[in-house]
């Protein structure tokens, strides 16, 4: 499956070469969320009447093989040149260890920032089942706000950063500061909170947890030469793959000893760090990158 996001991301950053790129990737990007949406409301409903989950996963595996060879057949068989520039031109070759290199900083970034888009996806609706007193059924529709807010961040926040001149690391402190606060809002809510208070947190939240991560992966392939853009992305998925296998069980942990708030502070203080590592480092990375095709 790993191989598909690589293909995608690459195809979207090469097909927009010289033009905006926020916005396609962050509709391409939308996928994901869209899909964790319909997931999270419908699955809740669909689990009790199924005698088994065979055939949940065995209509999953339709899915993923036909959605596979309609992408593939319909993406073109060649996007650009080998070695053209971000603007059509050519660039230099660059070694791939230099490139791999200046990639570090949005891949620690995606390490972390992973901790908050699937904590939220793991934990939520036991959170709002055990703590906020909702059904298994809302809770599970109040997920489902987030991933409509997650899918709404990456496009909005992919336009955003094409307005503002192609500024991604300045939008992803925008987005790291919203999920700061929504973040911090909700490890100090009460028991019992108003289930419309619930769907505008949680909206906002998937926005924030989810927004950064089309950003992110445009950022890396903007970073490098065009050579190299499919390895740049493709170590922020990994990266964010490894953050998605670590947060899980520790805010598990933090939560079986009673403390929900104290993991949803633990996520505001994580997204407070990556923008001060971002805020600090990006400048200092953007200048780096320039300098690899030398």
């Amino acid at each position: 499956l790993a191989s598909i996001p690589a293909a995608g991301t690459k195809a979207v950053l090469t097909a927009w070469q010289g033009r905006a790129r926020g916005l396609p990737m962050g509709i391409r990007q939308t996928g994901v969320p869209i899909g964790a949406m319909l997931a999270a409301f419908f699955l809740p409903r669909l689990a009790p009447g199924m005698s088994s989950p065979q055939r949940l996963f065995w209509a999953f595996a339709v899915a993923l093989w036909a959605t596979s060879w309609l992408f593939a057949a319909y993406i073109p068989p060649r996007l650009g040149l080998a070695g053209e520039g971000q603007s059509g031109e050519s660039a230099p070759k660059a070694s791939l260890g230099r490139a791999i290199r200046v990639a570090w900083l949005p891949a620690m970034a995606g390490f972390f920032l992973a901790w908050g888009q699937y904590d939220v996806l793991t934990y939520s609706i036991p959170y709002l089942h055990l703590i906020q007193g909702q059904t298994v059924a809302v809770a599970g529709a109040v997920l489902a706000a987030a991933q409509v807010g997650g899918a709404l961040g990456r496009i909005g926040f992919g336009a955003l950063s094409d307005r503002w001149g192609g500024r991604r690391a300045a939008t992803i402190l925008v987005v790291l500061s919203l999920g700061v606060v929504v973040s911090t809002v909700v490890a100090t809510l009460p028991k019992g909170s108003p289930l419309d208070l619930l769907f505008a947190l949680w909206f906002f939240m998937g926005s924030a947890m989810a927004g950064w991560n089309a950003l992110l992966i445009t950022w890396a392939g903007e970073l490098v030469p065009s050579q190299w853009s499919g390895t740049s992305m493709s170590l922020i998925g990994s990266s964010v793959m490894l953050g998605s296998a670590v947060a899980p069980p520790i805010f598990g942990w933090v939560a079986e000893a009673g403390q929900f708030g104290l993991g949803w502070g633990m996520l505001a203080s994580i997204f407070f760090g990556v923008a001060v590592l971002i805020g600090i480092g990006g400048v200092r990375w953007a200048n780096r990158a320039k300098s690899i095709p030398a």
